[in-house]
């Protein structure tokens, strides 16, 4: 198996149709190489890396003895309904501007907006708490 350490991402495409996504990656010694992929397979990759990426952190989080749960911050956020009402769509944006949009049944959108509501209350609670 090829191993480079990828040190920056030069570049990204897409076809005009979306069939295909290239991603060009780049290594210590320069040396680059481009990865072909079509939707669902991209999908699987992020996600997987994803998942790579919140265990790298809750790791680092864990081993340093810091408190709390280690999250991505969101610089934005917004929801609104899918083309036949079936779903909700949340939208949220990290600082670098990319956006993941996740679709939710309207049931669990619901539910989802309960957990929210309740989980503002207990923050806006605690700042209260901690304000001397």
């Amino acid at each position: 198996m090829t191993q480079i350490k990828v040190v920056a991402c030069s570049g990204a495409t897409v076809l005009e149709d979306g069939s295909l996504m290239e991603i060009e990656l780049e290594g210590h010694d320069k040396q680059r190489i481009a990865l072909q992929f079509d939707e669902e397979t991209l999908d699987q990759v992020l996600g997987r890396s994803i998942q790579l990426s919140a265990d790298a952190r809750n790791k680092k989080h864990a081993k340093a003895g810091l408190p709390g749960i280690p999250a991505l911050p969101a610089a934005a956020a917004g929801a609104g309904p899918n083309a036949n009402g079936s779903h909700v769509i949340l939208v949220l944006k990290i600082h670098t501007g990319t956006e993941f949009h996740f679709a939710l049944p309207t049931h669990g959108a619901e539910q989802l907006a309960k957990h929210i509501m309740a989980a503002v209350a207990a923050a806006r609670q605690l700042m209260a708490q901690a304000r001397p």
